[in-house]
């Protein structure tokens, strides 16, 4: 089960919770006054064998009184979870079930959803190079052992194996020094490491990040960034280390510009000037960026498929707009409705299927508006394939990276790319890495001769596998 289908399920617990899971009302036969039982806590997300206790009160007349130790418990689901007759609630396997508290002739129910156990943690980016005096961020994804991945989290502790190299806090690395040090997050008895070089680079310019690569529309927010080049061939994001400001009085009234969150406001051409921040890296370093910015569309639509499979990935639709003669996209601009609600959830323009049926969905931008029928299905995998990002070799030179996609088909015809939902394994871990961070899943690193079989699960079955070769 993916990150999304958690989000779905936990959309639909949510959403019992506000209309009264964990509480039930009645009248005291006796006093008249009105009694609740509470029963806590209220859906609860666990990993299995990670035990916690439930509490059912009633509460009267302002008296709260601990009714556990009287309460007969039903579960929904007995083989993902049991609970003992003083409320210890034990996980047992994957997935979700309702318990059911009984007591004095009232009744309340709650959830559980119980996730597997981890049985490792990536760090990413899984080659880690960063130059003296920048810091990076690593992205940490827990592999679960029924063949899942899922975001980090309850507590965890960083080290490093030497500070004076890199050190390491909350997730962000440091470089101090010029050399070869470990990090090494600790989680629940389990520790998880990833080397890192820092590297003896001078930055010698400065370019703009994707977030300007393309023209924005009147009213659209972006966040600037920009990519430092360094001797060595060395490239890293340097944003943290610069400060940005409008180059003219002109470029502010085309743009507005706060820390470094760009407000289109008319059409026309904004330059930002860039400047390293003293006592950083980038101390001296000067160069201006230019922000395009284009009127309102005329007339917008939607792009993407119309179905979704029930436990398939989200889908990644977009808004179009039509700007003179050119389209492009307007998704970050659109305002979505559903109608019913209940079926999908959004967020922005991506669809994250929760059950089967049918639904409107209207974007609007400004005054216009697009309306997508979208169907939700309940269908079943019939096939998956590993693909080769633009065609690519499957044979990569060590250093090199070879992004692949996974492509499941649901029966009867609907084809969805699920490569973030895919958990990527490498069986040779020596000769090639494979990356499951959200943003570069599917991404194989080579970084010695030989061969490594890359396989695929989805849905926490074994789906395909691609073997890559890296040469010297």
């Amino acid at each position: 089960m993916s990150d999304f289908e958690r989000w779905g399920l936990g959309l639909i617990l949510s959403m019992s919770a506000l209309v009264g899971a964990g509480c039930n009302a009645s009248t005291s036969p006796g006093t008249g006054a009105p009694q609740v039982l509470s029963l806590a806590p209220v859906n609860r997300t666990v990993e299995r064998g990670e035990a916690f206790q439930l509490l059912v009160e009633r509460i009267q007349d302002g008296h709260t009184e601990n009714l556990t130790p009287d309460t007969v418990w039903t579960l929904s689901d007995p083989a993902v979870a049991e609970v003992s007759p003083q409320g210890l609630l034990i996980p047992k396997k994957s997935g979700t079930s309702d318990i059911t508290a009984q007591v004095d002739g009232l009744s309340v129910t709650t959830s559980v959803y119980v996730l597997g156990q981890p049985v490792g943690i990536q760090l990413s980016p899984t080659v880690m190079q960063l130059a003296k005096g920048t810091t990076t961020h690593v992205v940490t994804t827990v592999i679960s052992e029924d063949n899942t991945k899922r975001a980090v989290s309850g507590a965890v502790t960083w080290a490093s194996s030497d500070p004076n190299i890199a050190g390491v806090s909350e997730g962000t690395v440091s470089g101090v020094a010029p050399g070869a040090t470990t990090i090494t997050l600790a989680r629940r008895g389990q520790s998880f490491s990833r080397q890192v070089q820092v590297l003896n680079v001078t930055l010698t310019s400065i370019v703009p990040g994707t977030s300007l690569e393309s023209p924005i529309v009147v009213g659209q927010l972006t966040s600037i960034s920009a990519e430092g080049v360094f001797t060595q061939g060395h490239r890293q994001d340097v944003t943290a280390f610069l400060k940005f400001a409008l180059a003219n009085e002109e470029s502010g009234r085309i743009v507005t510009l706060a820390g470094r969150v760009v407000t289109a406001v008319k059409p026309g051409r904004a330059l930002i000037d860039v400047t390293g921040a003293e006592g950083t890296v980038a101390q001296g370093a000067r160069a201006q960026l230019a922000v395009d910015v284009l009127d309102v569309p005329s007339s917008i639509k939607w792009v993407g498929p119309v179905k979704a499979s029930l436990k398939g990935a989200p889908v990644p639709l977009a808004v179009n707009g039509l700007i003179g003669t050119v389209e492009r996209d307007v998704s970050s601009l659109a305002v979505v409705r559903v109608d019913p609600t209940g079926i999908v959830g959004v967020s922005g323009t991506t669809i994250i299927p929760i059950k089967a049926g049918e639904v409107k969905l209207t974007a609007k931008v400004g005054a216009e508006e697009s309306v997508l029928a979208f169907t939700v299905v309940d269908a079943p995998v019939a096939s998956f394939a590993i693909a080769v990002a633009e065609n690519r070799s499957e044979t990569l030179a060590a250093g090199q990276s070879l992004p692949l996609m996974g492509v499941a088909t649901f029966e009867p015809d609907l084809v969805q790319t699920v490569t973030r939902q895919v958990l990527w394994l490498s069986d040779a871990p020596a000769v090639a890495v494979v990356d499951n961070a959200e943003q570069t899943s599917g991404t194989v690193t080579g970084l010695s001769a030989g061969t490594a079989t890359i396989q695929a699960y989805y849905r926490g079955q074994l789906v395909g596998s691609k073997t890559i070769t890296v040469t010297p």
